[in-house]
């Protein structure tokens, strides 16, 4: 995930002018860039956590291909770098390229593997399901819960039989394997007529009658109507003014937008910019965040701010058609489901069965159009996609930041009925090694305490209560 961009500019250096570097410092600058470019060491999997069968076979390459590598595992010693290594545990690899005596800087990679275990489902003529987990590698140990509880190596061993299951069922899982992750895994199982056991009993309220009356399922979008949206209604009245003109600085993709009158101090700005930016997934231009200026003497009120877009309104409106032509295909087709869950469901699998995981590349994978137009995405863009569909539909939903197995992440929020409920379509789309692909659940309509399993909660403005799974 991209980090979060701010650029401060001060009001009296701007109307000075720019300070300018002698020519014999630009080119000792360029000289210094060229050669850490040469030798830069670079790799086909980032940093990270990977869901894999047995191995991570990871390759090295120098951009002077010339240059010869070396490297380490977990501190050892260093080896010549003759060909793909492959990860069979938690690794920390340290890599360089030298060529001619020079000597590139070192580069950590850290490979944090994780069992890889997938739910399969048998309907059975009794109404009941049948459900196995299956785990494609050795030394692996399968714990799971059927009560909704967070399972543990003290809780049932998984022994390879299939679990019978005759009411709706939370299952939760972990895979154990020694210098690994622990995989986790979840999946609600539905069953026609039955509650679910593990939903908690909620104490009465006698002061306030309930009102039984079925819900209308959500229709009528809220997309390009911000006053209905999460962010917005944590702001005050002033704040909304900014948010408001932000909004209208995006929709023109104007160059800055004055906020001298509202006397907003640079971190509310940073509180409205991004209630704004995980609010509004159809600007398709947002790059990594805003800037602002002010003058020395008032460091405490924002003068003006502006966007740091990613794209032009030209480079987006070659792909806008596209773009709205599959999202309202896909709107089309949710909107015929009869219960908001179905729509809900429907988004969710078509962004997962359509999209590839690619951590590199253009603007466009860390936004909307980048699951919908393109298929491939960072977890910006599966957010962002996810948001643009569900606000079509009528939901309201957010994007939300954090981190999830030690690296920054984006993932979302939605509102079906009463409650929210956190989606992230991501890791419901496991990057698998060796090929293949698959559409879980385990990450669709969960509360805040199961999200918190493996995602810390950093968020900008404050997210909406989620006390329950559905």
């Amino acid at each position: 995930m991209k980090k979060r961009f701010i650029s401060a500019l001060l009001g009296a250096v701007l109307a000075l002018g720019a300070f300018s570097p002698s020519a014999g410092q630009l080119f000792g600058a360029a000289n210094t860039a060229y050669a850490a470019e040469a030798l830069s060491v670079t790799s086909d999997f980032k940093s990270g956590v990977y869901n894999v069968n047995n191995k991570l076979p990871v390759t090295f390459s120098a951009a002077d291909k010339s240059a010869k590598l070396y490297y380490n595992t977990n501190g050892g010693k260093f080896h010549e770098y003759t060909g793909t290594v492959n990860i069979v545990k938690n690794t920390e690899v340290q890599v360089y390229a030298e060529k001619n005596g020079v000597k590139s800087p070192t580069v950590t990679y850290s490979y944090n593997l994780r069992p890889n275990v997938i739910f399969h489902t048998k309907d059975n003529s009794d109404g009941t399901k049948t459900v196995t987990l299956n785990c494609a590698m050795s030394g692996v140990s399968v714990y799971y819960t059927l009560d909704g509880s967070t399972p543990t190596t003290s809780s049932a061993l998984y022994a390879n039989k299939p679990i019978t299951i005759s009411r709706t069922t939370l299952i939760k899982a972990i895979a154990v394997k020694a210098g690994w992750n622990t995989g986790s895994v979840l999946k609600r199982f539905e069953i026609a007529g039955t509650v679910q056991d593990d939903v908690p009993t909620q104490p009465t309220q006698p002061t306030k009658p309930v009102d039984t009356k079925p819900e209308t399922p959500t229709s009528v979008s809220i997309l390009d109507d911000y006053t209905q949206k999460w962010g917005y209604n944590q702001l005050n009245s002033t704040q909304k003014k900014a948010y408001a003109r932000i909004y209208d600085l995006a929709k023109n993709v104007g160059s800055e937008v004055s906020l001298a009158d509202l006397s907003i101090s640079p971190d509310e700005l940073d509180k409205i910019y991004w209630a704004f930016d995980y609010d509004n997934p159809q600007f398709l231009e947002l790059g990594s965040g805003y800037g602002y200026s002010y003058y020395p003497s008032q460091k405490t009120k924002v003068i003006e701010a502006n966007i740091q877009y990613g794209r032009t309104k030209n480079e987006t409106a070659k792909i806008k058609s596209s773009f709205l032509n599959t999202a309202d295909k896909i709107i089309s087709e949710a909107s015929k489901k009869t219960s908001d869950y179905e729509k809900l469901l429907y988004i969710h699998d078509w962004i997962v069965n359509n999209t590839y995981y690619n951590a590199n590349g253009p603007a466009y994978k860390s936004e909307a159009d980048g699951p919908i137009a393109y298929g491939e995405a960072l977890c910006e863009g599966y957010s962002k996609a996810f948001m643009y569909l569900a606000q079509s539909l009528g939901f309201q939903c957010i994007c939300v930041v954090g981190k999830a197995n030690g690296g920054g992440h984006m993932w979302n929020m939605v509102k079906m009925g009463n409650d929210w409920y956190h989606v992230d379509t991501t890791f419901d789309d496991p990057v698998m090694v060796g090929g293949g692909s698959v559409c879980r659940h385990d990450y669709f309509l969960v509360s805040t305490s199961t999200i918190r399993y493996d995602h810390q909660i950093d968020n900008p403005v404050a997210i909406p209560s989620s006390t329950k799974d559905y």
